[in-house]
């Protein structure tokens, strides 16, 4: 499978488009206001940006459909920024769509309220966790609303995100584990709050892909940024991982293999670590990458190394995202909730 990319992963979704602000799609959880619609100079696919009013809030999404290749439902795949981004944002980290256009499925960039997930922690650093946000429902109800607007195979839903936002696609995998089929955080580990309240209904793969030099969310486990106040503790990336081989009942692992380094020295390195024999063919992945920061691989260095850590360039997170939810799909196909 050649998962090449183009590099230029900053102006994908910046084309102008004609403002369509009274068109109106109707669906079963919400009238959606269709306020863009438009085609990318670089992309041969549609974007369209949605919002609509969601248990008393105006919510945001934008998603992208890559060009007809028949009459087959598609995956979908949810990209959920960290805290403070976008959903623009987040498709310019991960570059998502120029791999949509290549291998055919959906993507969604949806946006947090005030910039921030509810992602299970107990705390008040943000009013999503403060006024205790129903991010689970919002999530929920767009993936209804992309579905009413082109044809999904509901049994290859997926998500991701880096940082705020893979805590929230672990959070997904406890609490919607009957719509998502596998989840891929980025830079992120299980929040202590919501792991004694985990019990999702059905397998979900899962790959995690952490640094041990993270300054933000810690490999070990512990406070989540302490030099911006307080913004609650996640579990050790160890314990998370062990709370889903347990809830998926493998029996098998880990495999272990070292990345080879890429040319580019970048003063980390990577060791990958798989458990199989899981329940309905679920997975456990971890890619460790030693001296790795709070970063995306081979993603943009956003913020100098001294406050974020270093980006790996020894391996393309996206396309090996993409490469692990294309071998997991749901055993069955779920009902709306």
């Amino acid at each position: 499978m050649n998962l090449a990319r183009s590099n230029d992963r900053t102006g994908l979704l910046k084309a102008a488009g004609a403002l369509l602000a009274l068109a109106i799609v109707t669906t079963g959880c919400a009238s959606v206001r269709d306020l863009r619609r438009s085609t990318s100079q670089e992309m041969s696919g549609t974007t369209y940006e949605r919002e609509a009013e969601i248990d008393g809030h105006e919510r945001r999404w934008q998603f992208y459909v890559p060009p007809a290749a028949g009459s087959d439902p598609r995956p979908l795949l949810i990209a959920l920024h960290g805290g403070g981004g976008t959903g623009d944002y987040m498709e310019s980290v991960g570059g998502f769509n120029a791999l949509a256009d290549q291998q055919g499925f959906v993507t969604a960039f949806p946006d947090a309220l005030n910039r921030n997930w509810n992602d299970g922690r107990d705390s008040d650093f943000s009013p999503s966790h403060r006024d205790n946000i129903d991010d689970v429902g919002f999530l929920s109800k767009m993936i209804d609303s992309i579905a009413g607007e082109t044809q999904i195979d509901m049994a290859r839903v997926y998500a991701t995100g880096i940082s705020n936002g893979a805590m929230m696609s672990l959070r997904l995998a406890c609490d919607l584990a009957s719509r998502i089929a596998a989840v891929a955080p980025v830079a992120g580990s299980m929040p202590t709050d919501q792991m004694p309240r985990c019990r999702p209904s059905r397998p979900v793969s899962v790959l995690m892909i952490n640094g041990t030099d993270d300054p933000l969310v810690p490999y070990d486990g512990g406070v989540v940024a302490p030099q911006f106040g307080e913004r609650g503790t996640v579990e050790p990336v160890s314990d998370t991982i062990g709370f889903w081989r347990a809830a998926n009942s493998c029996t098998q692992g880990p495999a272990v293999e070292r990345l080879p380094d890429g040319p580019e020295d970048d003063g980390s390195s990577v060791v990958t670590f798989s458990w199989s024999g899981c329940a309905d063919s679920a997975a456990v992945e971890l890619y460790r990458i030693d001296g790795g920061g709070h970063t995306w691989p081979n993603g943009p260095q956003y913020l100098p190394v001294r406050r974020v850590g270093q980006t790996n360039r020894d391996f393309d997170a996206t396309e090996h995202i993409w490469e692990f939810f294309t071998a997991h799909s749901m055993a069955r196909i779920p009902q709306s909730v």
